[in-house]
């Protein structure tokens, strides 16, 4: 088609730039004068239209920026009121007459999330290099942050453990065993803030199994395994 008629403004476009040619000389484009008025009428209803749209919309602009400033200032306004209600109501003889009467419910009280997890799930992997990589699961409290995991060792030629890592992953890379030590046991115990979970069950790292370069781990925990660096 040889007219264009979408989008809109494209074909208001085409009609506008013919109003010359259709209205200037009507009789040589087969149109009479009443036809010739009729489109330069079309033509400029259309474009009143337009830019009726044009306006509304940077009314609606300029109306929702208002709006977004005015709910700004109302929340900000409704968070201060509401402060100075519990201020007042904290400090009344009866909290809960006031905040019946204000119609508000009593601000909640956090609940104090419980310790961190068990540690458990242990997987060891012996690198190259001669240094053990080990990791573990631990399902901590929903929503709470800052955990730290407390690696404790003790060689297996040695009596007492001691705390060779404090870190924030659940993995820890333990490049300092003797090797004449013939391995390590382990423990993990999460903690958050002042806050200690449980330490988990002892799990032993042994080298030289029959022998030769490979190693075994074993421990009183489920899902202890490892394996060697590919």
């Amino acid at each position: 088609m040889r007219i264009v008629r979408s989008p809109r403004n494209k074909f208001y476009g085409f009609a506008k730039d013919h109003v010359g040619p259709f209205t200037t000389a009507p009789a040589a484009v087969g149109l009479s004068p009443t036809q010739a008025a009729a489109y330069t009428q079309a033509v400029t209803d259309a474009g009143d239209a337009l830019d009726s749209i044009s306006m509304l919309k940077q009314a609606l602009k300029t109306a929702t920026a208002n709006a977004n400033e005015k709910f700004r200032t109302l929340n900000q306004v409704m968070t201060q009121t509401v402060e100075l209600i519990d201020i007042f109501a904290a400090n009344s003889a009866d909290p809960q007459e006031v905040y019946n009467t204000a119609e508000l419910l009593p601000p909640t009280v956090p609940s104090e999330a419980g310790p961190p997890g068990l540690p458990g799930l242990f997987r060891a992997t012996l690198n190259e290099d001669g240094s053990v990589k080990i990791s573990w699961k631990c399902k901590n409290p929903v929503g709470t942050q800052g955990t730290v995991y407390v690696v404790r060792r003790k060689l297996l030629n040695a009596t007492q453990f001691t705390q060779v890592a404090l870190t924030g992953s659940r993995s820890y890379t333990d490049n300092s065993i003797p090797s004449a030590s013939g391995g390590a046991v382990y423990t993990v115990q999460a903690q958050r803030g002042n806050v200690l979970g449980p330490t988990s069950a002892p799990f032993t790292l042994q080298f030289g199994i029959d022998g030769g370069g490979n190693f075994a781990i074993t421990g009183m925990t489920e899902g202890v395994n490892g394996k060697m660096a590919a």
